[in-house]
């Protein structure tokens, strides 16, 4: 089937829906006992440049990129920029947990203070942005099924 260019004329995208995610089962509802959902939304792809520019400049030092900080504020600020809720700029929230210096970045990481949290909701900011988390693990899976 060939694809025309009229059709991307008369076509409307679809725009990715916000996503609610459990990210830890040790937050639940005073009322109800249940686990409490966070939501994400992905990052347009003008958002994830801007991000990355910053974070190229705050991750370079004497012209050298250092990757392993870059990496890491960049993921950190994908998160932060994904997260609708809870409002991690709350500082009713950031109080709670004794963030004092109003950074969003230290409250998500301490509000996930389990690397197994923190990891977990790095993936599924990952996902939630159209990227394919553990692709050479499927990958493998689906050879072993072949």
């Amino acid at each position: 089937m060939e694809t025309t260019l009229s059709e991307f004329l008369e076509c409307v995208p679809e725009l990715p829906e916000n996503v609610k995610y459990v990210a830890s089962e040790r937050f639940k509802s005073p009322t109800t006992g249940e686990p409490l959902e966070w939501e994400i939304r992905p990052l347009s792809n003008a958002e994830s440049e801007r991000i990355k520019v910053q974070c190229q400049k705050e991750a370079t030092k004497k012209g050298r990129l250092n990757q392993a900080r870059f990496t890491k504020l960049y993921n950190d600020t994908v998160m932060v920029e994904c997260t609708v809720f809870p409002d991690l700029r709350n500082g009713q929230l950031q109080d709670k947990f004794g963030v004092k210096s109003a950074d969003p970045v230290e409250l998500l990481g301490k509000m996930l203070c389990l690397p197994g949290e923190y990891n977990g909701y790095l993936e599924k900011v990952t996902e939630v942005n159209g990227f394919v988390v553990n692709q050479y693990e499927e990958a493998a899976e689906e050879a072993k099924n072949d």
